[in-house]
């Protein structure tokens, strides 16, 4: 190309402009800010397991009021994830003001964590949540 098609100005080449530098304050101010973030959602993240799953004290008072010892077959060998359930179910705010509804779910529930267990015996190796493929 000839100088004279390059300034000309249908046919010159574009020019771009430079993208003006953060100031070494802003980029300082800017990793802080995510670090204490990145820092934040590490400790929220790593804390919500603990709350996830597990029985507790108040879970284990209420189970042996309803007969069910905290040494028994059926709490011993609970997953976490039947934990949690069975948690859910005895602190259900929705059976909370009917005793009768309460009890009669969580038998429920220990009954089928029972058959579960008796399956898994029944198939040594595998899952009763767990299908075939």
């Amino acid at each position: 190309m000839s100088p004279a098609a390059l300034s000309n100005g249908r046919n010159a080449l574009p020019t771009y402009r430079r993208r003006p530098r953060l100031r070494t304050d802003d980029g300082m101010r800017a990793m802080r800010r995510s670090i204490v973030a990145a820092a934040g959602f590490a400790l929220l993240f790593s804390t919500i397991p603990s709350f996830a799953f597990g029985l507790t004290d108040v879970d284990q008072d209420y189970l042996d009021a309803q007969g069910v010892e905290r040494t028994s077959l059926v709490l011993r060998g609970l997953s976490p994830r039947e934990q949690a359930r069975l948690h859910a179910i005895i602190n259900d705010a929705t059976t909370a003001a009917d005793p009768a509804a309460r009890e009669r779910d969580v038998a429920k529930a220990l009954k089928e964590f029972t058959e579960h267990q008796a399956w898994e015996q029944a198939h040594p190796g595998e899952l009763w949540d767990v299908r075939k493929r």
